[in-house]
């Protein structure tokens, strides 16, 4: 029993770390007027919020590739630099581009259905882009229904809070529960006299 409070400790207080950094992150840049330095925090909220759920699917035992995951969370940010570089305008009632959608996402679950040796990376990565999503959406918002919709579509900041940090919570819960469920003590047929 030792082992598994042990790694629901040291899940909850990974958990608790990355989310009071993202906290501490958000209340630094929010309404940062320099776009690089509020890129920084941004991004490292982004890794936070994935390296959450890498933290709440290991105590699990969910096989998930981290770097996948990672690079998935930031990677899809790059499709800013144009908007940067004022080569193109943001889409009415975002500062965000159509690309940063559910498409990328569909796009690597795709590539996970075909290539099944690396199924775990490619959905890793749908992952991580998912999560970089569902941030934005409490910190803004996104054409999520891009090409279907132009629609802006965000949530509160509290809702992806509370998102977040329920991962932790449960993934401790799940952690001592199935600990608890897989040394449940059995019967042999022998031992019950069944010869």
């Amino acid at each position: 029993m030792v082992v598994p409070l042990v790694r629901a400790i040291a899940t909850a207080a990974a958990g608790a770390t990355c989310l009071s950094s993202i906290l501490l992150l958000d209340l630094r840049y929010v309404d940062h007027p320099d776009l690089l330095e509020h890129g920084v925090f941004d991004e490292a909220a982004h890794l936070l919020t994935a390296g959450m759920i890498a933290i709440a699917l290991g105590a699990i035992r969910v096989p998930v590739r981290v770097a996948a995951l990672l690079l998935g969370s930031i990677a899809i940010d790059i499709d800013h630099i144009p908007l940067i570089l004022g080569m193109t305008d943001a889409p009415a009632g975002t500062s965000r581009p159509e690309s940063h959608s559910l498409i990328p996402v569909i796009v690597l679950l795709l590539g996970a259905a075909l290539d099944r040796r690396h199924r775990a990376t490619w959905s890793s990565a749908a992952l991580g882009v998912a999560a970089h999503l569902f941030r934005d959406l409490g910190t803004g918002t996104v054409l999520l229904g891009w090409p279907v919709s132009d629609r802006p579509i965000g949530i509160s900041y509290e809702s992806y809070i509370w998102g977040a940090m329920v991962l932790i919570p449960a993934a401790v819960c799940r952690t001592m529960f199935r600990h608890s469920t897989s040394r449940a003590p059995t019967v042999s047929s022998t031992a019950a006299g069944c010869t």
